[in-house]
């Protein structure tokens, strides 16, 4: 018989979990039984992560194969454990000193990962890229290549950015568009604006992502994430976080209201929007892949292209 995918996570996540040990950051590591003591394949896909640094390798085993228990643990590493804010070792791109993904790379080795498959897709989702071998050595490859292929080597952030999600399935909702909103938001200067266009047909997206409208409304959003961590709660953190740098614009079918209390002023017809926007003597980048492309100033880029190298990275 086949279980539903929902019956058989659940399965898995709490019924039956096989405790390892904890990694030096104190991340308590359970997963699927089914990985202890067996030598393992992880095939994933590799991307700038906004948690992580980067998707792929690790990653297929935490949060992958692991506990709910595990996966809050590392996951929660994303705040700043001391005020409150996102911490900033963490974001696309980093994973040197980001403790997110050394706790992964931990928790990752105490499974016997044989052999890593990694791959790549280019902005329409066709695959461009495939690193295959020793797991920690084929991720790394996949990441250097990420870096030099989508990060965006900017001489300094603008006025203005006008960033487009890159169409469907980018755009389905608010939730899938925070992609954009996040790295567009490193191209603009801290109180110049931002104009997103997303159609959101689906309007808002996950009821996890937008109840944290509550809290946030009420002024205790930093209280109530580190009181119940999850990955939507975090995600509208960082929206949070990032609409408030800027002016946000958006161009959407959207209703407006939907995300109005977050700050973002969203219309249907382009012309009201351009009526809100000064272009006098203004420096404007355009990005037709927000989702994709990731904008970091040159010395920024540099230094993170040459730490994918350092860790083993492809030439």
């Amino acid at each position: 018989m086949i279980l539903p995918l929902s019956v058989t996570s659940t399965f898995f996540f709490i019924l039956n979990v096989r405790k390892i040990r904890p990694t030096s950051f104190g991340t308590r590591v359970s997963v699927n039984p089914l990985a202890v003591g067996r030598k393992v394949i992880c095939i994933g896909g590799t991307v700038h992560h906004l948690m992580a640094g980067y998707g792929g390798g690790r990653k297929s085993i935490v949060p992958g194969i692991a506990s709910r228990e595990t996966i809050r643990m590392n996951h929660e590493r994303a705040l700043d454990p001391e005020k409150p804010m996102t911490d900033v070792r963490v974001g696309s791109g980093l994973v040197e000193n980001n403790p997110i993904n050394l706790d992964m790379r931990e928790a990752g080795a105490m499974v016997h990962v044989t052999f890593g498959i990694n791959i790549v897709v280019d902005t329409s989702s066709r695959h461009s890229g495939l690193f295959c071998g020793e797991f920690d050595k084929a991720w790394q490859a996949s990441c250097s290549y990420v870096q030099k292929g989508y990060g965006l080597p900017i001489d300094y952030q603008a006025d203005v950015v006008i960033a487009s999600c890159g169409g469907f399935p980018k755009d389905l909702n608010f939730y899938q568009s925070t992609k954009t909103l996040f790295n567009a938001s490193r191209a603009v200067k801290e109180g110049g604006t931002l104009i997103m266009l997303a159609e959101c047909p689906e309007g808002s997206g996950s009821k996890d992502f937008f109840d944290w409208i509550k809290p946030f409304s009420k002024g205790c959003l930093d209280e109530a994430l580190r009181a119940s961590f999850t990955i939507g709660g975090y995600i509208f953190y960082v929206a949070c976080e990032s609409i408030r740098r800027s002016k946000t614009l958006l161009l959407s079918s959207m209703e407006p209201e939907l995300v109005r209390d977050m700050g973002v002023r969203s219309f249907k017809d382009m012309k009201d929007l351009l009526a809100e926007v000064d272009f006098n003597g203004k420096d404007v980048y355009v990005i037709p892949y927000g989702g994709s492309v990731l904008p970091q100033t040159k010395e920024a880029y540099e230094r993170i292209c040459r730490e994918a190298e350092e860790n083993g990275g492809a030439k």
